[in-house]
Formats: C-alpha cells, sequence, structure tokens
C-alpha cells in the first residue's frame, strides 16, 4: 500500500459490494480480529481470518492481538473495504495516482477513447447479479490499460530497466521492492516484468474475492449457529486438505498401512557422490531410477509444490480431503520441458518449493500461499523404464548437453530437434532447473549459448553449500495424469502449513 493515501469519495456505482460479509465483520470485530485501516475505505484483517490455511499458519498470535503490537505487521494485512472500489487497486500493489486514474475511467465507462478491448470488455459484458464475474470484467479491465507493448520488455533484465516498467506500468513503489527483492533473485528472472505485474495484481484481486468467499462461509455459519443447526464437524478442513496425512503442525503421520511416510526432511535433495575423476558431481546421484529412490527410504520418494493460492485451492479437494482436480496443479508453457503442453511440476528440494512460495507471499500479503506434498512410491518411478523416463541435467563440467538445448527450444518455443522428442513423450522427467525467463533464451544466439548463469540454485542444508535445483516434470496428457494419480497423488497429496521437520 502506498504510504499517502489520499481518501476519495465513493462513486455511486451500483457494485458496492464489501469484501467481509457485514455479519461476519461485526462477529470479527467482536472478537478483536477487525480493525479499522490507516484511512477511510481500508480495514485491517487478522491474518488467521485470510483462510483456513492462514488461521494455522499464524495461530500463534491469538486473534485479539493488539492491532499496535509489536508484531502487528505480521499479524494483520490491510485490504480494502469494498471489493470494487479505488481502494482495492491501491491494496492490490498500484500506486495512488495510478489507481485513482483508473477508477475515474471505470466509473464514467465507456469511454470515448477507451480500445476496442475495453470498450468489449465494460459494454458486453452481462454479470447480472453475479460479483465474482463483475470482479473479474473489473480486473480485466484493469489490466487492460495497465498493460504496456511488447517492446517495452526488450532489455529488462536489471533491477532500473524493471523499475521502469513497473512505473509505466503504475506499480507502487513497495510493490517493486517486494517483486525485486534481491532474497528472490532467481525467482523473479524466470518471468517477465509484465508476467509479475499480472501475477502481483491480478492475483492480488483474486485473493480479495477469495477473502469475500470465505466471509460469506463464516456468514453462513454464524446464521447456521444462531438457528441452532450445525454442520458436518471438520469438513471444511478436509476439503481444504488439511488433515489428509498431516497434523495441524502439517507433519507426516501413519498411513492406512500403519507405516509413517517421510517427512521430507531432505531425502528428495541431491547429495554429494564423487565423480570418477574425483570430483563431487551434482547430478551423479539422480543417474538411475534406483539411486533416485536409495535417497527416500523408507519407499518415498517426498515431492513438493510451492506457491499455491487461495483461488488455485478452491476446490482441490472434497469434503473427505481428496483431491479432485488435478488439472490445478498444472503449469501453463513455456516451462523448462514443455513449449505448448501442461505439465506437472514437482521438485523433491523442499527449499526451491518454500523459495517460491515465500517470494509469493512478500509480493501478495492478502493471501495464503501454502505447499503441497505428496508421497511416490519408489516402486513406481523404478516401474518406469526409457522412454518412459527420462533425466537431463545441466553438465558442470561446462560440456554441452541436452539440457542446454531442450531449455532453449521449450523456453522461446521453437521446434523440437527429432533426438528431442524423447523428453515431450516420456511421462516423467527428471532434470535441471533453470532462472530465465523466455526473453533471455530469444535474445541468445543458439542454444549453445544457455550457461551455468541460467541454472537455477538453491542452497542445500545437508551440505551446506548450493546446488543445481532439481524438478520432476510429469506429463500433463491423460496417460501421465493417471500415473500421478495412481501412484501417490491422489491419495496422499496433502497442504503443508509449516515447515517439515528439520527445516525449521
Amino acid at each position: 500500500m502506498s504510504d499517502n493515501i489520499t481518501p476519495v469519495a465513493p462513486s455511486n456505482m451500483t457494485e458496492h459490494v464489501t469484501i467481509l460479509s457485514p455479519l461476519d465483520a461485526e462477529d470479527l470485530r467482536s472478537k478483536g480480529a477487525l480493525h479499522p485501516g490507516p484511512v477511510a475505505g481500508f480495514q485491517r484483517l487478522h491474518r488467521r481470518r485470510i483462510s483456513m490455511y492462514t488461521d494455522k499458519e499464524y495461530k500463534r498470535f491469538p486473534l485479539d492481538y493488539p492491532p499496535d503490537g509489536p508484531e502487528a505487521d505480521e499479524a494483520y494485512c490491510t485490504i480494502s473495504e469494498v471489493l470494487i472500489s479505488r481502494e482495492s487497486l491501491i491494496a492490490i500493489g498500484l500506486s495512488d495516482a495510478r489507481a485513482t486514474e483508473l477508477w475515474e475511467l471505470w466509473c464514467n465507462r465507456p469511454a470515448a477513447g477507451a480500445s476496442p478491448v475495453v470498450r468489449k470488455l465494460i459494454c458486453e459484458s452481462d454479470p447480472g447479479d453475479d460479483v465474482i464475474a463483475l470482479g473479474d470484467i473489473f480486473i480485466d479491465f484493469v489490466l487492460v490499460q495497465i498493460e504496456l507493448p511488447d517492446d517495452h520488455e526488450s532489455g529488462r533484465d536489471d533491477d532500473a530497466s524493471c523499475r521502469a516498467y513497473f512505473d509505466a506500468c503504475g506499480i507502487s513503489q513497495k510493490t517493486q521492492d517486494a517483486i525485486l527483492d534481491p532474497e528472490y533473485e532467481q525467482i523473479r528472472q524466470t518471468e517477465s516484468c509484465w508476467y509479475w505485474v499480472k501475477d502481483t495484481v491480478g492475483g492480488g484481486f483474486r485473493d480479495l474475492q477469495c477473502i469475500r468467499l470465505e466471509s460469506l462461509d463464516r456468514a453462513a455459519q454464524l446464521r447456521q449457529a444462531a438457528s441452532g443447526s450445525n454442520s458436518s464437524p471438520g469438513a471444511r478442513e478436509r476439503a481444504a486438505g488439511v488433515g489428509a496425512g498431516t497434523t495441524r503442525s502439517g507433519q507426516a503421520t501413519p498411513t492406512s498401512s500403519g507405516q509413517a511416510t517421510s517427512t521430507g526432511s531432505g531425502q528428495g535433495a541431491p547429495a554429494d557422490v564423487p565423480s570418477q575423476d574425483g570430483q563431487n558431481a551434482d547430478t551423479d546421484v539422480w543417474s538411475s531410477a534406483r539411486a533416485i529412490a536409495a535417497r527416500n527410504a523408507p519407499g518415498h520418494t517426498v515431492l513438493y509444490k510451492g506457491s499455491l493460492s487461495d483461488d488455485r485451492l478452491r476446490g482441490l479437494f472434497d469434503t473427505n480431503g481428496r483431491l479432485t482436480d488435478a488439472t490445478k496443479l498444472l503449469s501453463s508453457p513455456p516451462t523448462d520441458f514443455s513449449s505448448g503442453r501442461k505439465d506437472f511440476y514437482f521438485t523433491p528440494m523442499y527449499e526451491v518449493a518454500d523459495k517460491y512460495r515465500c517470494h509469493a507471499k512478500h509480493c501478495r500479503r492478502s493471501s495464503s500461499y501454502v505447499m503441497l506434498r505428496f508421497h511416490m512410491p519408489n516402486a513406481a518411478i523404478e516401474s518406469l523404464v526409457n522412454p518412459a523416463i527420462q533425466q537431463v541435467y545441466w553438465d558442470n563440467k561446462g560440456k554441452t548437453s541436452d539440457w542446454q538445448q531442450l531449455i532453449w527450444h521449450c523456453r522461446t518455443q521453437a521446434q523440437l530437434p527429432a533426438h528431442l522428442a524423447k523428453y515431450k513423450n516420456a511421462t516423467l522427467v527428471i532434470g535441471t532447473t533453470a532462472k530465465a525467463r523466455a526473453e533471455v533464451y530469444l535474445n541468445l544466439g543458439s542454444w549453445r549459448e544457455v550457461g551455468e548463469c541460467h541454472v537455477m540454485k538453491v542452497h542445500d542444508q545437508t551440505v551446506s553449500r548450493k546446488r543445481q535445483a532439481i524438478q520432476f516434470v510429469f506429463s500433463g496428457t491423460p496417460e501421465g495424469q493417471d500415473f500421478l494419480l495412481r501412484n501417490g497423488l491422489r491419495d496422499t497429496l496433502e497442504v503443508l502449513t509449516s515447515p517439515p521437520a528439520g527445516y525449521r
């Protein structure tokens, strides 16, 4: 949020729907979990009431934690009072001046000078009484207005150039600082400046929509309690995936067979294995499916996915805590190993998933970003043989490799050479994670210029040094999804609301 916010009188538009239900807001105030914001139009909501996941993540803060306490910024988030409003635009990362300009355009729609796309959005859409639909139209309108031509993206690799781009879009300085935090530089480099604008602003508005839905759920529960009827105990927890193999602290619990599954405390991370010339090779441990299995006793490979927000989590689980829609876990192309198909990306390295999750939380403070974890039987991995399983890594000795070619062709969406088709056709590809966005590769002379500077590395606490980030990529085809569902994803997928043992 901007530090100097100028209050603006609300317009008389009909879409003034509050984010928090009046009944829920009254209850939150009585519990000390809701307070006035810094200026009119804003409010401070306890993070435990953003969603069920934040309720567990921030449980160290009582609901009546003082709004002026020493950790108040950690316990509370500042959101707008009205969903479709100028204040919402500020809350999701736009500067005060840009938010005012866009709000005036919205209130005076359709503007004579609006582009055809904008006119279509604001004139031909008929959301009726559907607040979510109207909200979608509103944020689409905003994104169309702030998007810059593609040529503005050229050469946006250094912080100064990125800030110039964000300034042109109207992103607040506080939001820019969060996106460009040096702690998450490798994550930021994986996507374009426009991606981060769209993810932060568009995603931030979806976060507000999710907060509204949570508030409506609580209001319904209050009405049920007042009428003497009770909903099924624990149904919301099960539907959120909490309890599906986890305790309240997010630790693994015994499976139905009575054997505790792995907690993921480093088993999935590469280890130092001497190569034939006596040098440590990052990828030696991943040289075979059996070697992978040997690192994950007692019989499972632990895989993580970080940075899932409320809107992606809704509908992911049924009321029994079982996975219902695996497609919510697909990653859209272009990605490291796919130029045109959505695939499933996971990592055996907790540090990698946590980095993505922390960066997302850093940029979007009104969401409950969580990490997912599931356990795949080693026998399932071992059952895959060439060509169903492929491995491709950056060669740390500087030799050219399939990895350089695959990353370059997929990220630039160029046609794959015949000898790389095996990676597209495989059920599972295990390999090194890249860190540069597509335009970086487009500006290279050829795939031969892909080098170690394009390799994502993370600190491995088991050996106290940085390693290549490793990813497990499962085909997004029906066959690939079926393999995942049959081998752990359906039965063991769980939400982590705190770090596993060994990562405190």
